[in-house]
């Protein structure tokens, strides 16, 4: 779809960025079903989850809802809303390995495991079954080199 194609979310985010209560309201109608069905995806029907849903709604709303300035309409809202609560999952997931490294770990692999994976049979599609575990092994051992060095350096890019 061209730019603009989601003229009536465009609209929206530009509401909620101005800070327009009614837009507000009908933000929060849509992006609740959204957030929960990404986390319920990566983390199940847990109490984990329910405070990962509080903390992604709240991570939304900051600074006048600063992270829907990137919306540019090219895709719908729920779309964008679905990328922004992995990158927030992710930004969550990485500044826990300062406190607790080892659930951590376990968290993040129960999270991005699955992507990981999907991301090493594309890229290795001939390999056997055998090999792609072993392909995502080295993965996850360059993930956890140097006291996971290069998932605390995530800054929410990439």
């Amino acid at each position: 779809m061209a730019a603009g194609a989601h003229q009536d979310d465009q609209r929206l985010v530009t509401a909620l960025i101005a800070g327009e209560k009614a837009a507000v309201a009908r933000f929060l109608e849509r992006a609740p079903d959204c957030v929960w069905s990404t986390l319920a995806v990566y983390m199940g029907e847990s109490d984990e989850a329910r405070d990962a849903y509080i903390w992604v709604i709240e991570a939304l709303r900051a600074s006048d809802f600063a992270r829907l300035r990137r919306y540019d309409g090219r895709a719908a809202l729920e779309t964008f809303l679905t990328l922004a609560t992995r990158e927030l999952l992710a930004e969550r997931a990485a500044g826990a390995f300062s406190r607790e490294p080892n659930l951590a770990w376990r968290r993040f692999a129960q999270i991005f495991g699955p992507d990981i994976r999907r991301r090493v049979r594309r890229r290795f599609p001939r390999a056997d079954e055998s090999l792609q575990d072993d392909y995502y092994q080295e993965v996850c051992l360059g993930l956890v080199a140097d006291d996971y060095r290069r998932i605390r350096g995530y800054k929410g890019k990439g």
